[in-house]
């Protein structure tokens, strides 16, 4: 059976007595240097109950904004479809005045914005 040996003649994976002494302080040295930087930097870690509360509260404003969003969609829609019915009932000719500008807006709203390209640039500046 034949032994590896290195290019000065000793066995390859054992190391002398010199690098094991080189490794060990090396090793001391590096522990002492991190230990010393662990005493310098005084780390704050709240702790997991301030996690959670800021959680509990975050999830709290967004239901409480969501609420706010949805009582004001509400009370739009009710107050529009309120009077497209008032207009309705009183006078068709209106109504239907109203009914068609609204088209006409709504469609040029919807031409201008698709040819400007609106919203492209953000949607490439954020895949890039």
């Amino acid at each position: 059976m034949a032994v590896k040996r290195n290019k000065d003649g000793k066995r390859a994976g054992q190391a002398d007595a010199a690098e094991q002494e080189d490794l060990k302080l090396v090793e001391a040295w590096l522990q002492e240097g991190l230990a010393d930087f662990d005493e310098q930097r005084d780390i704050n870690v709240p702790s997991s109950v301030w996690f959670e509360e800021l959680a509990l509260e975050g999830r709290r404003s967004a239901r409480r904004k969501l609420l706010r969003d949805l009582a004001i969609f509400w009370l739009t829609g009710g107050a529009i479809l309120s009077v497209l019915m008032l207009m309705l009932s009183s006078n068709v000719v209106w109504f239907i005045v109203l009914q068609v500008l609204a088209l006409i807006g709504g469609t040029g709203f919807a031409v201008v914005h698709w040819l400007r390209g609106t919203g492209r640039e953000v949607e490439q500046e954020w895949m890039s």
